[in-house]
């Protein structure tokens, strides 16, 4: 994943909701296990899944509204993500 992307996947995270942020954070920054996550945040697993979801579906829109291109099928969290600015 580029330094630029990494800057706006962390400017991005200001702007949603504290819960979702900790809950991404845990799990794809500190490679925590949802068991661990649900247990700090007191959450089930199945909120836990929709936090992930939607904080990783916020951060793609803010991807692509800076023009990333590819956001949608980069791997928001993980090490594949080769997205460039767009440049037309």
């Amino acid at each position: 994943m580029s330094a630029e992307v990494r800057r706006e996947i962390g400017g991005s995270l200001d702007r949603v909701p504290s819960q979702q942020r900790v809950a991404f954070v845990l799990r794809e920054v500190q490679e925590m296990g949802s068991a661990g996550i649900c247990k700090i945040l007191e959450v089930s697993r199945t909120n836990l899944g929709v936090m992930l979801h939607r904080v990783r579906n916020r951060l793609r829109e803010c991807l692509e509204a800076k023009g990333f291109k590819g956001a949608n099928e980069c791997s928001i969290a993980g090490k594949r993500c080769e997205s460039q600015p767009a440049t037309d």
